[in-house]
């Protein structure tokens, strides 16, 4: 429970200071890698990824490499409020508090 509550803590203070941005989002990724308890091989295995998707990207013309860029970029910032929902949700019910809706 520490470590997610830690994380937690790191998450909301990014939040606090920026909001949600690109960098925001860069930046949670890379804290995300380092604290996730991923294994070597889970993150070879997205380092992997990350060259074929850039070898498959280079072949694309800009529109499209921006139209797929605004895809990864949407489907990031949704899946992280998302898990951030159900982060909060799930330390209120721990505290036995309400988290007010949207």
């Amino acid at each position: 429970m520490r470590k997610g509550k830690n994380s937690a803590v790191v998450i909301a203070r990014l939040l606090g200071t920026e909001g949600f941005t690109d960098h925001l989002a860069n930046e949670i990724e890379r804290y995300w890698k380092t604290k996730s308890g991923l294994t070597n091989r889970q993150l070879k295995q997205l380092q992997q990824l990350d060259e074929k998707l850039s070898e498959v990207m280079k072949g694309l013309s800009v529109a499209d490499r921006l139209v797929v860029g605004r895809f990864i970029g949407l489907h990031k910032k949704m899946s992280f409020e998302t898990g951030l929902k159900i982060g909060l949700q799930a330390f209120a019910q721990r505290a036995n508090k309400e988290i007010e809706g949207e």
